[in-house]
């Protein structure tokens, strides 16, 4: 297994980071080492989230990141 950060997520995720650094440096940090670390769970454990409602296909996980300012849940697909 591989993860592949495809052009739009990395556009999108800077595009994020950006608008949250603006307020809290630190928090748009968190997010992202949160982020990395928890994509990088998913080499070893790829079955670790539960299976998407939204795709027919048991490889496609939803996973929930609570993000660092209000511990906001945020589903990631």
């Amino acid at each position: 297994m591989r993860i592949i950060r495809r052009r739009h997520y990395l556009n999108s995720l800077k595009s994020i980071l950006l608008y949250i650094a603006k307020d809290k440096q630190g928090a748009a940090h968190h997010l992202k080492s949160g982020l990395d670390r928890k994509l990088e769970q998913l080499l070893d454990f790829p079955k670790m989230y539960q299976q998407s409602i939204y795709h027919d296909d048991e490889n496609y996980r939803n996973m929930v990141f609570n993000l660092p300012f209000g511990g906001i849940p945020c589903l990631l697909i």
